[in-house]
């Protein structure tokens, strides 16, 4: 008897700790999951998805230049990339907020995106032909990329207004009508140059947005936490 006894603590021994090597390799688990879980939430999504730099007097996004010079001649089915691209950003940052443009819709399409005015007919254009043939095709662009960045001046104006108590938001460079900066948007009888500067502007101010939004995020994930307290009205 004294025999089975020891040859049973002893596999009662192995198996103690057995669980106590899955038990330890769990917590390691456990910690590396929860490491990782505050890694992602330092990161920024909409940044990392949507990269803007700049490439000399040309804003990029996500590697496509948007402008040109008489110097650089990009290409036009670039800048309708990049077009598309600032489209979709604009889309997806309206809509993590849960705003609602007042009077356009965004109609990201890639290399055909577009927007549309509530009650007009047809979208317009947020792309363009290589070519400068079409006169009219060339208003139609320029009214399309005025309207976007009336776009980006409203929801710059609601982060304002609605994050005021969180943190003062303002654009890096003023948005007035069809000039960003001291610089206009239009491109029919416009500098290529002057042109290329406005939406290079444009492009950090969107960058600015992004940042803002994400740090929006982030405090109402804090806010929501247990002990946290969420200001009355602070996100709508």
């Amino acid at each position: 008897e004294e025999e089975v006894y020891y040859q049973q603590l002893a596999q009662y021994q192995v198996e103690f700790m057995d669980h106590e090597e899955e038990l330890a390799a769990t917590e390691r688990a456990v910690q590396y999951a929860s490491s990782e879980l505050k890694r992602l939430k330092r990161t920024n999504v909409i940044n990392d998805t949507f990269h803007i730099w700049e490439q000399g007097c040309i804003g990029t996004i996500n590697g496509h230049r948007l402008g040109r010079t008489q110097e650089e001649q990009v290409p036009w089915d670039e800048i309708n990339a990049a077009l598309g691209q600032v489209c979709l950003l604009l889309e997806l940052l309206v809509s993590r907020c849960q705003y609602k443009l007042k009077d356009y819709d965004l109609l990201p399409r890639g290399s055909f995106s577009a927007i549309h005015r509530h009650g007009d007919g047809a979208p317009m254009p947020l792309y363009r032909e290589d070519s400068f043939t079409k006169y009219l095709w060339d208003r139609g662009f320029d009214k399309a990329v005025v309207a976007f960045v009336s776009c980006v001046a409203e929801f710059a104006g609601f982060l304002e207004k609605s994050d005021r108590a969180l943190r003062q938001f303002s654009l890096p460079y003023p948005i007035q009508g069809e000039n960003v900066g001291p610089h206009s948007v239009r491109l029919t009888f416009k500098n290529l140059r002057t042109w290329t500067s406005a939406l290079k502007l444009l492009l950090l101010n969107m960058k600015k947005m992004i940042m803002h939004v994400h740090f929006r995020e982030r405090e109402r994930e804090a806010a929501m936490r247990p002990g946290g307290t969420e200001a009355s009205g602070r996100w709508s």
